[in-house]
């Protein structure tokens, strides 16, 4: 309740306050601003709710007799970049986000949009009820009872192997992305754009790259079946919501290297080298040693990655919170791949599987052991959904 006229007044609901703000014009909005805090602040939440009814519910047949008053809202946290928010309407909850500036340049919504129907299809993306191709922004269904994973939570037993049950399940998914994801021309894409708007950091950037370059001749020789990817598997975007666990956010999406999505969840997650052999276990079977070198040439690749994605943001000025938390996000992305790259388990790795590759290439075998699955549909609609029986009993959950 706002209380926009002193204690005396009765007190008014920030959906009201805001419809009647929407009908007045900038200048009154800039006067009003200028009475006091709790005017400023009604004046604030007047133009994100006209943000998120603009950009979602207005647009959206499925809430074609909602009007501008008619929801209430509470951002959500989380994104660096995307601002999220929980629509509560008749009763039903929802989750809308509204995506951060200039993301076009690096995000293909048509693929996200395939992707995470593909994703729903199988049980693993939440329901979608609105999404916009022209801008990324949707509207979801709310999870019941979420428990977004943290770091600390991610690496519990039940918890760690419910997430790889699920990125296996995508992982051996019968239709592919819509959308071919190159982790190292997409570096390069991102190293541009940084180099093109300056960057205080774009020497240790053009330094590193040397090294990426060398990495990526290793990968040119390989075939390495590519598979449908999730490519941001930090903890918080696995949610457990009534014993099942759930993948949300496919904005990264795409075909790519399964043991992308396991290197981006230990990095992300602080993994140590035991929790990572646990990971591997889970998800390969306890023998995979060439598994295990290809994931410690990945981690520095991965680390290189987000500091461009961090240094894109800043350069872009697309951040919803704090610019500081990019630049100190960028900051320590670049020093975990320098170090990274340095150590004796990096350099023996790289060592070993190139010559290992050398060899498995001349015999014609896949030194990943990640064979392809089936034959491929060419639509996420047209085939029968998997089973979303829960992957968690609901006995055994911690809350």
């Amino acid at each position: 309740m706002t209380k926009l006229f002193g204690e005396a007044n009765p007190p008014l609901t920030e959906n009201l306050v805001s419809y009647i703000l929407s009908m007045t014009g900038s200048t009154t909005l800039r006067l009003a601003e200028q009475v006091n805090r709790t005017w400023r602040d009604a004046v604030f939440k007047m133009k994100l709710r006209t943000k998120i009814f603009e950009s979602t519910l207005k647009k959206c047949d499925f809430f074609t007799r909602i009007t501008f008053q008619d929801f209430d809202f509470a951002p959500l946290s989380g994104g660096l970049t995307n601002s999220t928010f929980k629509l509560v309407i008749q009763g039903q909850a929802y989750v809308a986000r509204i995506p951060g500036r200039e993301t076009r340049l690096f995000i293909d919504r048509s693929a996200e949009y395939w992707n995470a129907a593909i994703a729903m299809k199988y049980g693993i993306n939440t329901v979608i009820t609105y999404f916009d191709p022209a801008n990324g922004s949707q509207v979801t269904a709310y999870l019941q009872d979420p428990v977004p994973m943290t770091s600390s939570l991610i690496k519990e037993p039940l918890y760690l192997e419910a997430a790889i049950n699920t990125l296996r399940r995508i992982h051996q998914s019968t239709e592919l992305f819509k959308n071919d994801v190159d982790i190292f021309s997409r570096n390069r894409i991102m190293l541009d754009i940084i180099s093109h708007h300056g960057n205080a950091l774009l020497s240790r950037y053009q330094e590193l790259a040397k090294t990426m370059e060398d990495v990526e001749k290793l990968f040119s020789v390989l075939t390495l079946p590519k598979r449908p990817c999730h490519n941001d598997t930090t903890p918080s975007n696995f949610v457990c919501s009534n014993g099942k666990m759930y993948l949300i956010d496919w904005e990264y999406s795409g075909n790519n290297l399964p043991i992308w999505d396991l290197v981006c969840l230990a990095v992300e997650a602080g993994f140590s080298r035991e929790d990572t052999q646990r990971m591997l276990a889970l998800y390969y079977g306890p023998e995979a040693p060439e598994n295990d070198r290809l994931f410690q040439i990945l981690i520095p690749v991965y680390e290189f990655w987000v500091a461009l994605w961090a240094g894109v943001q800043i350069a872009n000025a697309n951040h919803s919170g704090d610019e500081k938390d990019l630049l100190a996000l960028e900051k320590l992305r670049l020093d975990g791949c320098s170090s990274s790259l340095k150590t004796l388990t990096f350099k023996e790795s790289l060592a070993s599987f190139r010559k290992t590759t050398e060899n498995d290439s001349e015999r014609g075998t896949d030194p990943t052991g990640l064979l392809s699955v089936g034959m491929f549909s060419s639509s996420p609609f047209n085939a029968s959904a998997q089973s979303s029986t829960p992957l968690i009993p609901q006995h055994r959950m911690h809350m």
